[in-house]
């Protein structure tokens, strides 16, 4: 049984076709029958948690056990500091360090008997590596608790490591410790894996689609079970990935994928939810093949194609202006006041337009488009009127964006939801080539599920533009923000207690608890409040930003709570990268969406 590892070696849940990678899962079989420790080496994105995972499963199958009688626990090590590292790692005992008000046990004291996954080990501060020498030695490994003088057994943990950097990066004591080395290709090592994964990840996007009911009902006159299971196995389903994948593969082969399987299934996810299926079946399709192909970031881009070159294809702010056809009356008055007699024809096409636009900032060329009737010297006239009179200001670094200067709004009467509470912050400017970005992640958001991750580089300009996206869905519904920058999930939920108390939702502490470190209870708690206290039937939306500095397991627990929970809340949130415990294969996992630096 465990030598037949091509039989469950799916990765992410479609069948694997690779030479290469099922020698990958057969050697990975060996070692989990064994009880061998390893480490995975692989570039990012090409699914080294996910072998991991195969390793528990056979590790499991090996020795009989239930699920529930063999642990499974996992890390990301990337930004651990030290102490942090000891405390996640070994545990630590009461009074070991400031805010330690009891004892915890450490992932290897929770993984005895079972598998413990170490992603990104490279990045593991180099004063730990060497204390996981001893606890990885096969007859002899012990660990200490942060502050205990006694250690405990740790030779029955079996561990996995996995880390995008090279093997010099590692200290060789710990190499050595680790046993076996398994290199994990990349997509351009694996093109037999690319037509079942697009196949795949295009029935994943449908069946996370909060209007998926709709949609089949729009193309096949039947509207599919909810259940997220049922979805996954529906033969409509099947059928309508079926046909994406026909449309979407040359394009999937022609593309270079930096970023590997992650990257492919981003960019799957992007045109799948943008797609429109309101005109039939051939116009969806073409839709999902558009916006796969002006789908671009530092993750994937088409072979030997200059950065950036289907910057302006997919539909502007210009489209979208045009497509709000009332005005309010207040504002109306203020555009025919500031316009010259002879061109108050225009101020309600013009009012309409600037609404719709908001404070997200427009080109002279949009409001064109929304005067197609007239030449561009005069609607230059027009802007210069505008701008004269206040209404409008010019920014970008040449003066060729226009913006709504924001106090307009109140003389309008035009409301903006803008919450007292948890604001968002006073964003720079955003560039010309994100604009697409925010447009991109506003459809995402609006048709996705639950939940949106905003990913990238660093100076990619994640926060710019999910504040911006904030801004822009501010004009509709209440957007708060939270940026994690040290307080961690306990300081916003700390936040969102006081808040309900001052207003009343709730007479006394929600969160006394009585377990002041179990998070997920404590989230589990304020779901009842939340919507009471963020607007439940205004579709709140909260940023919360810097998500990928949660290392704690508790805190990870907690946001995944959130989301399951949380139900009359959406969520974007913003990180370098998205962790495989967040990126759930069921109804509450997370789309993404990543922004790409300039080139």
């Amino acid at each position: 049984m465990h030598r037949n590892a091509t039989s469950t070696g799916d990765h992410e849940g479609f069948h694997i076709a690779s030479p290469a990678m099922k020698e990958v899962y057969e050697e990975i079989a060996d070692y989990a029958f064994h009880g061998r420790s390893c480490v995975l080496f692989g570039p990012p994105g090409c699914g080294k948690e996910y072998v991991a995972r195969f390793y528990q499963r056979k590790f499991q199958e090996a020795r009989c056990l239930s699920a529930s009688s063999s642990f499974y626990v996992a890390i990301n090590c990337s930004g651990l500091s030290k102490d942090l590292a000891h405390s996640e790692l070994f545990g630590h005992v009461r009074g070991a360090f400031s805010g330690a008000t009891g004892d915890k046990k450490g992932l290897f004291e929770k993984a005895i008997g079972g598998v413990l996954f170490l992603d990104e080990i490279g990045d593991l501060d180099p004063e730990i590596q060497p204390m996981l020498n001893r606890a990885l030695d096969p007859e002899y490994g012990q660990a200490f608790r942060l502050g205990a003088t006694e250690p405990y057994v740790t030779t029955s943990v079996t561990v996995i490591c996995a880390t995008e950097r090279p093997r010099e990066d590692i200290r060789p004591s710990l190499l050595d410790r680790l046993e076996k080395q398994v290199d994990v290709p990349g997509l351009d090592q694996r093109p037999e894996d690319i037509p079942p994964a697009v196949e795949f990840f295009a029935r994943r996007a449908l069946a996370k689609r909060c209007d998926i009911a709709a949609v089949m009902e729009c193309l096949f006159a039947v509207i599919p079970r909810a259940d997220y299971e049922s979805l996954m196995r529906d033969a409509h389903m099947k059928e309508l990935s079926g046909l994406i994948a026909e449309k979407l593969l040359p394009m999937a082969r022609a593309r270079s994928w930096p970023g590997n399987f992650r990257a492919l299934r981003i960019a799957i996810d992007t045109a799948v939810i943008r797609a429109k299926a309101t005109n039939g079946m051939a116009t969806f399709l073409d839709g999902v093949e558009h916006f796969f192909g002006v789908h671009e970031d530092t993750y994937s881009r088409p072979r030997n194609a200059t950065p950036h070159d289907n910057r302006h294809t997919s539909d502007g702010l210009g489209a979208n202006c045009r497509e709000q056809t009332t005005c309010d009356p207040a504002f109306l008055d203020v555009i025919t006041s500031a316009l010259p007699p002879a061109a108050r024809d225009d101020a309600e096409p013009i009012a309409t337009f600037m609404l719709n636009a908001g404070d997200h900032p427009f080109r002279a060329g949009d409001l064109h488009g929304a005067l197609s009737c007239r030449g561009r010297r005069t609607v230059q006239y027009r802007l210069k009127h505008l701008e004269t009179a206040g209404i409008i200001m010019r920014t970008g670094g040449k003066g060729e964006w226009y913006r709504l200067v924001e106090a307009c709004f109140s003389d309008a009467s035009l409301i903006l939801k803008k919450p007292d509470f948890l604001p968002l912050p006073t964003a720079p400017e955003i560039s010309e080539r994100h604009f697409n970005d925010v447009e991109h992640i506003r459809d995402f958001l609006e048709k996705s599920r639950r939940a949106v991750f905003v990913g990238g580089d660093r100076g990619a300009g994640k926060t710019t533009v999910a504040c911006d996206l904030g801004r822009e869905l501010r004009r509709t519904r209440p957007v708060y923000y939270y940026p994690f920058d040290g307080t961690g999930v306990r300081g916003l939920l700390a936040l969102l207690d006081r808040e309900a108390q001052a207003r009343g939702i709730a007479s006394g502490p929600i969160l006394d608890t009585g377990d002041s470190n179990n998070l997920a209870l404590h989230v589990g708690v304020l779901s009842g409040y939340v919507g009471f206290l963020l607007g439940r039937q205004d579709q709140p939306v909260l940023i919360l930003d810097n998500v990928d500095t949660l290392r704690q397991l508790d805190e990870r627990d907690a946001i995944r709570t959130m989301l399951r929970y949380w139900t009359s809340v959406k969520f974007v949130l913003v990180g370098l990268k998205l962790g495989n415990d967040l990126q759930a294969e069921g109804e509450h996992g997370v789309m993404e969406y990543h922004v790409g630096r300039a080139v």
